[in-house]
């Protein structure tokens, strides 16, 4: 019974040096107003698969709010950090902008958007890259009417989009779930571990 007890032990302590492997990243949004900065958290690195080539400009929180019939831009500090094909990150400047005012392409005006604030300084990425959005803590500049709906957790699908054509998805869509997950993961490794050693102890 110990021995089997013990590949119990082993088969947990495998599956967590896996957990890594199967997080997923959080985005946690406080909405800036015309007198307070906000604030934009990335909890994990968010990988992005390029599947056509093009100059990575934007990344979409897809169906993030109902549009407000405006488009507010509120400037990142510091500046965003991001890594092509795992290499040394990238410095931008970046803006989030809370919602669109028309559809282009696969964005449509209940879209979000990190936003690669300069035209020029935009990622060329062939097909089969990874960009990846690197985790980080970011304060938004204070700016008057940012759509209030963006003050909350995103939990829904991300993808690049190019620069050079409006609205045309040039990646893989990333599901972003709730924080919890991986503590959810864990709790319920925990649970099996627990039961299978009372049962066997």
């Amino acid at each position: 019974m110990k021995s089997i007890l013990r590949l119990y032990i082993i088969g947990f302590l495998v599956a967590l040096a896996f957990i890594p492997m199967l997080s997923h990243a959080a985005v946690i949004v406080i909405a800036p107003t015309g007198s307070t900065s906000g604030s934009l958290q990335i909890t994990n690195d968010i990988v992005f698969t390029i599947t056509s080539n093009g100059n990575a400009a934007f990344f979409v929180f897809d169906e993030w709010v109902i549009s407000d019939g405006s488009m507010t831009f509120s400037t990142l500090s510091p500046m965003a950090s991001i890594s092509l094909n795992g290499a040394a990150p990238m410095s931008k400047s970046m803006g989030l902008i809370d919602n669109l005012t028309m559809t282009q392409g696969q964005m449509t005006p209940n879209d979000g958007l990190l936003a690669i604030a300069n035209g020029l300084d935009t990622i060329p990425v062939i097909t089969g890259n990874t960009l990846t959005l690197r985790a980080g803590s970011y304060s938004l500049s204070a700016v008057s009417n940012f759509n209030p709906q963006t003050n909350q957790t995103f939990t829904g699908n991300m993808f690049v989009v190019d620069s050079s054509v409006a609205g045309q998805r040039i990646s893989n869509i990333v599901a972003v779930p709730e924080p919890a997950t991986n503590a959810l993961i864990l709790a319920g490794m925990a649970t099996i571990f627990a039961t299978l050693r009372r049962k066997l102890g």
